[in-house]
């Protein structure tokens, strides 16, 4: 989105071109530290899930056979439905366009000059929420359709581990990482937009739809998905907080114009 400067302060520019040093800020910026801890807490997390996730045993008949959905809490039972692999490939795609959003924000030249900053900030946040969520899943919860006598057992049993992966929905939780790193690079980048309520708006109901999908395919309990929600929410949050831009006073919509000795400030938003 390109500005109109308005008359004045356009001929004000003009004529202070060849006595003024122009630069602009970005709010966010790489930080060694910062991506150091995020590498090794990542990959630490990594590997506990995974070893913890090697300890677990697949799904047997014995267990399935002692299941009833009577066992589960009041809130969740509700959604004991028989599986439904259409409605789970569509929450795949669902998930496909919102782990992809984000990088419509590249369209944007404020943000496509961040290019790198930006780019590690997304590439962070999946990776993060992808292998926290994996950690938490370790805890074997059932999925909700192994409860639903309908369900022939063999389909049961071909889940394997899988089917006590239940808890948080990792669909869930990527789609929402996704939907408020998204919301929140756009809003600190443009804060003075009309669109930003429309953006976050839009965003997190994409995400919501991803978790509808996912209980409706009889693969996750609402908890699952109330859980996974906050958890890719705070990591879409936590991440750009990370990179935030301390030296910066203004946001990267603003313009700072210095002359030797004396500084002017203008600020202008886009």
């Amino acid at each position: 989105m390109k500005a109109k400067l308005p008359g004045p302060l356009l001929s004000l520019l003009i004529a202070l071109l060849f006595s003024l040093k122009i630069f602009a800020q970005s709010p966010y910026q790489t930080k060694g530290k910062t991506e150091t801890i995020l590498l090794a807490s990542s990959a630490s997390i990594m590997l506990a899930s995974e070893m913890i996730w090697d300890s677990i045993q697949p799904i047997t008949e014995d267990e399935i056979s002692r299941l009833s959905k009577f066992d589960i809490n009041s809130f969740d039972r509700w959604a004991v439905n028989p599986y439904s692999a259409k409605i789970s490939r569509a929450s795949d795609a669902l998930l496909g366009v919102c782990a992809l959003a984000p990088l419509i924000l590249f369209t944007e030249e404020k943000i496509r000059s961040d290019y790198f900053v930006n780019g590690l900030m997304y590439g962070e946040t999946l990776v993060a929420t992808y292998f926290l969520t994996n950690l938490i899943k370790s805890n074997g919860r059932l999925r909700p359709f192994l409860y639903d006598p309908a369900v022939p057992v063999t389909k049961k049993l071909t889940w394997g581990k899988d089917a006590k992966a239940s808890f948080p929905s990792g669909h869930t939780s990527l789609a929402f990482a996704s939907a408020v790193l998204f919301s929140t690079i756009y809003s600190d980048y443009f804060p003075e937009s009309k669109y930003r309520p429309l953006v976050w708006t839009s965003s997190l109901l994409l995400a919501s739809s991803v978790g509808y999908l996912r209980l409706a395919a009889g693969v996750h309990f609402p908890t699952d998905i109330v859980a996974a929600s906050a958890i890719g929410s705070l990591v879409g949050i936590f991440i750009p907080y990370l990179h935030r831009n301390n030296n910066a006073k203004e946001t990267s919509n603003n313009w700072s114009y210095q002359i030797n000795p004396v500084q002017i400030r203008i600020v202008y938003h886009f």
